[in-house]
């Protein structure tokens, strides 16, 4: 029974976080009333992985043509070096991110987190769904 909710839950996540966007997940968290400050860290984070990512790759790879991970000593080293000159482009990437951030005006307010009202149709389409995972639930 553990196994199954755990798959169950595993399998909602999964399906929300592969037919949902980001930005409207992101939204979503700010209708549930998460603090604005951890859904743009939360943002940003998502933003520069991708970014951070295709530097390590490049890095890796230079490293890779020049025999730097031929010997377990020369790997940990070269991976000593890619791990180092990734939190200098982290921090690089931070303050110019800053800047541009202040340059355009920005005060803390990301208009995508606004959210509208309910409509009276999608309230009672959901209490539809809840009583029928409710009876569900009890089989």
């Amino acid at each position: 029974m553990i196994a199954a909710r755990i798959l169950g839950a595993v399998s909602v996540v999964a399906v929300i976080g592969f037919s949902t966007p980001f930005t409207e997940f992101m939204a979503g968290l700010s209708w549930l009333r998460v603090p604005r400050s951890f859904i743009e860290i939360l943002m940003f984070a998502y933003r520069y992985i991708f970014v951070l990512l295709e530097d390590a790759m490049v890095i890796y790879n230079a490293q890779k043509n020049r025999l730097g991970y031929s010997s377990p000593r020369r790997g940990l080293n070269s991976f000593g070096v890619l791990s180092g000159s990734l939190i200098l482009k982290a921090f690089e990437h931070s303050q110019s991110t800053t800047v541009a951030m202040v340059q355009r005006g920005y005060d803390g307010n990301l208009q995508m987190l606004r959210h509208r009202p309910f409509r009276l149709s999608e309230e009672k389409v959901s209490l539809l769904f809840i009583i029928a995972l409710g009876f569900v639930w009890r089989m």
